[in-house]
């Protein structure tokens, strides 16, 4: 049953607000056919709610009537609305009455008690479900009211409703029995909640006022509060005021109004978002109490499924830099990007040890050592020092220097799995330094366009898109998910468990670190003879790494709606589902990964419609030692490693020397001059010392115009 118009007032539908006349004594009835009439429904001050329009039954209501038979289900007839109906048999028989009716036809099971449901739907404003009983020996029911409407008016420009969640200092949904005494009443028999939630069907927009219809039984409430979602996700809480109750009258309207200035929305917390497009490698979004987003990057399978986690970033909202983490194909970290700018590279030698480096890229300090996750072998396989002495180093060491030719094939990547990309739109991304064509590990990350508050000065976050199909030499295709434009949650059921065990893997990065990572670290640091600038920086990179993976794993357990403490329980008690949607451009910021920070092209705005824009990523003539690595990174004893760095943007002359010091006494340096290319890769040989020797490399550029650069990195003989 829904309202219509009477006159030239436009209000939405209001369907089954009814009334119906007494019973007339010298009808009979047989439970074939039923005639209903409505009862009016007013505001608190006397006067017909909704002015200028009529309350009515409209075509497929339906009512449940109890008979001497039993249970029939009626049907309003084809031709309402009208404020009287007739309700033809659609199942079951009732015979002669006396008769118990029903409206809706769902409320009741026995025909002697109703259930207040917890969820109430809204499709265009409407009120569905308002709840009615009728006493009567024949076949003219005349309905009642069981409950009042709240009427919730809000306005706000710009945002579009999709749920309002009433909690009320008391119970407000759950099993009622009828008293009836000419007018009938509700008492609370079992199963009570004080939370009832309201969902629109369809997001309604506010910007002009709109008005949102939940029904509620008689009561005096000494607090409400109403939680308002957008269909962003974004919550409003609003509260009544101290100490001022608000009344529920049946078959009364009472009206709360809300406005632009009452109005604020933030982001509903904590929260998890997951995403089934197989073409967009963000596996999940994670949101704490206090706004820090951790964002799950991956693999999926064809229908949305996660695979594999390669990559996880995180933003603490109290850090300017976030917390990047990368995996490979068997889900280890193999680099991590900590909040104060170090940065630790993991290269794994079995399942229980890896050759830790440390990057301090404000000092150009590295520190290389060896992390054993397991508590037995830390101390040992960290330390360093002079050693036992042994077999004195006598070979040179050997320089090579070479230009960075085109190559082929795919971009070097810190994950090497891509994602399924099968059907997405492609465009062209462009790399160069110098207007020299490089190539370089590069994504993309995609904003919002509206919402101009988000993070880096775009809106929000929305995905990382990996650049690692190689066309030429900076020269790279990308692409853009299908469902870019729309965000799923999932069913709970199918992909709760599936979720769990993928970002089960993020925690175990956090189980590394204290099982060893730390440790090896600060064993490592005592013996390093690392600079007082450098030192306190790769202490403070464990703790920051520690802490924000704490901001994911905290998820995992002890959350709201969990039944337990395993992973699959926390991520459960999070999700939700339904679907969040919109339809704004996207801003496509392209990335280049490099030290000591990324380079970031113009962003682009895309419409996601048409094709896509190419992206460049261009940077000038400021020379750069982009990578320095040691290759092995812990060699055993008496085995040559290579010192490799890699150079951009060197102007003719700028003179490269590679230098290296032992604790055995050793030590060798050797130059060379670069001629008219602008980028090289520079390879020093190392050869190999007895087991606790600690080397230190060098690689220093000495430019023409008199500037310098310099790189240093560490290892040990094992």
């Amino acid at each position: 049953m829904k309202k219509t118009l009477v006159s030239l007032l436009s209000l939405l539908a209001l369907s089954s607000l009814f009334t119906l006349s007494s019973c007339q004594k010298e009808a009979t009835g047989d439970g074939t056919q039923f005639r209903a009439t409505m009862e009016d429904c007013t505001s608190q001050d006397g006067k017909t709610v909704l002015n200028g329009t009529a309350l009515n039954w409209v075509d497929g209501d339906q009512i449940a009537v109890y008979g001497r038979s039993g249970r029939g289900l009626y049907s309003a007839t084809p031709g309402t609305p009208a404020t009287t109906a007739v309700f033809d048999n659609v199942s079951g028989r009732t015979g002669k009455g006396p008769y118990r009716a029903f409206y809706p036809s769902t409320i009741t099971s026995d025909g002697v008690n109703i259930t207040l449901p917890s969820v109430q739907f809204s499709e265009d404003g409407s009120l569905s479900g308002f709840p009615m009983y009728a006493e009567c020996n024949n076949d003219q029911l005349s309905f009642k009211n069981l409950c009042g409407v709240i009427k919730v008016h809000l306005q706000k420009t710009g945002v579009n409703v999709s749920s309002i969640e009433v909690t009320a200092s008391s119970d407000i949904n759950g099993v009622y029995s009828i008293r009836n005494n000419g007018v009938p009443t509700i008492t609370l028999e079992s199963n009570g909640s004080n939370t009832t939630e309201l969902v629109c069907t369809t997001p309604q927009s506010i910007s002009n006022g709109a008005d949102f219809y939940i029904y509620l039984p008689h009561g005096n409430y000494s607090s409400m509060t109403f939680t308002i979602k957008d269909e962003d996700g974004n919550v409003c809480t609003k509260s009544s005021k101290t100490g001022v109750s608000i009344y529920i009258t049946r078959s009364q309207f009472t009206t709360i109004n809300f406005s632009d200035n009452d109005l604020v929305f933030v982001e509903d917390l904590p929260r998890i978002e997951v995403d089934l497009d197989p073409t967009n490698p963000m596996i999940a979004c994670i949101l704490n109490e206090t706004a820090d987003t951790a964002y799950i990057f991956g693999t999926k399978d064809n229908s949305g499924r996660p695979l594999k986690v390669s990559n996880v970033l995180i933003k603490e909202h109290d850090k300017a830099i976030n917390t990047d983490i990368f995996f490979d194909t068997l889900e280890r970290p193999i680099e991590i990007w900590a909040s104060n700018g170090v940065i630790m590279q993991l290269n794994w030698l079995d399942n229980e040890s890896a050759a830790l480096a440390l990057i301090d890229p404000a000092s150009g300090e590295q520190l290389n050592t060896i992390a054993y996750f397991n508590s037995n072998n830390t101390a040992d396989g960290a330390k360093g020092g002079n050693g036992n002495a042994g077999t004195a180093r006598t070979d040179s060491t050997i320089l090579t220097v070479r230009p960075m030719f085109p190559e082929s094939g795919n971009a070097n990547g810190l994950s090497k799995d891509g994602p399924y990309i099968t059907g997405p739109k492609t465009g062209d991304f462009w790399v160069n330094q110098c207007g020299v064509p490089t190539d370089a590990q590069c994504w993309i990350d995609v904003y919002d366009h509206s919402n101009m508050t988000g993070s880096y000065g775009y809106g929000k976050f929305r995905t990382r898109i990996p650049v690692n199909t190689k066309i030429g030499t900076g020269h790279y295709s990308y692409y853009i998910p299908n469902g870019i434009m729309t965000h799923h949650n999932i069913d709970l059921d199918d992909y709760c468990d599936v979720i769990a065990n993928v970002m089960g893997k993020v925690c175990f990065v956090n189980e590394l670190m204290s099982a060893g990572g730390c440790a090896a670290i600060s064993v490592a640091l005592a013996f390093a003879g690392v600079t007082a600038v450098s030192a306190p920086g790769f202490f403070l990179a464990c703790e920051r790494i520690t802490v924000a993976l704490d901001v994911v794993c905290a998820f995992f357990t002890d959350v709201p709606g969990s039944t337990g403490t395993s992973i699959a329980d926390g991520i459960c008690g999070l999700l939700r589902n339904k679907k969040i949607a919109w339809n704004t451009p996207l801003y496509l910021s392209p990335v280049v990964c490099a030290i000591p920070q990324n380079i970031k092209g113009l962003p682009v705005v895309y419409d996601g419609e048409h094709g896509l824009p190419d992206l460049n990523v261009s940077w000038g003539g400021t020379p750069r030692i982009t990578d320095f690595t040691l290759n092995p990174p812990a060699p055993l004893a008496y085995v040559g490693y290579d010192a490799v760095a890699n150079l951009y943007c060197l102007p003719a002359g700028t003179i490269i020397t590679m230098s290296i010091v032992g604790t055995d006494g050793y030590s060798n340096s050797k130059t060379y001059t670069v001629g008219d290319e602008v980028h090289y890769v520079a390879t020093l040989y190392v050869p190999g010392s007895y087991a606790g020797v600690r080397d230190v490399c060098t690689v220093r550029l000495d430019m023409p115009d008199g500037s310098s650069l310099s790189r240093t990195a560490q290892l040990y003989f094992h």
